[in-house]
């Protein structure tokens, strides 16, 4: 007798879905950094791939409203944890990043999106959570936003 055994994969691409294996971009919770202002408010973050692959950069789409000018020398500070024990930290030009989508420094106050490209640490292991945390600070040192995601790698 032959094998009838279809799996779900199969029969998802038969119907015409892409739906086994594939990842695609979603909404990523994250939470405000106590004691932090929302000058930078993030409205939606979402990830693609979610999830993320350890051995790829994977884009953010990101929304947000900022409630003052961001000024040049604006940055981005991050640090990956995995518990407590860190596996990278590193700083970007936020407006570095806000020219790759169109923008440019100053910005003036008002809502924007926003894509940013970023890269997993080598160290980065899959299937477990990594903590991440941002901390924006406008050209002139001032604080913009903190915010804290966990996010999970596959392989």
């Amino acid at each position: 007798m032959r094998n009838r055994h279809i799996d779900l994969c199969t029969l998802a691409l038969i119907g015409g879905a892409l739906l086994c294996g594939q990842a695609s971009a979603q909404t990523q919770p994250f939470t405000l950094c106590a004691g932090w202002p929302t000058t930078f408010k993030l409205t939606s973050l979402t990830l693609d791939p979610n999830p993320p692959s350890v051995k790829q950069a994977f884009v953010e789409a990101w929304t947000f409203q900022n409630s003052t000018a961001i000024t040049t020398g604006a940055r981005i500070k991050e640090v990956w944890k995995l518990g407590s024990s860190p596996l990278q930290s590193f700083t970007v030009d936020l407006c570095d990043e806000l020219s790759k989508s169109g923008l440019a420094c100053p910005l003036p106050a008002g809502a924007r999106a926003m894509t940013k490209v970023t890269y997993p640490s080598a160290n980065t292991p899959p299937f477990v959570t990594v903590s991440i945390r941002r901390e924006l600070y406008n050209g002139d040192g001032s604080k913009l936003a903190c915010y804290n995601m966990n996010v999970k790698f596959k392989p």
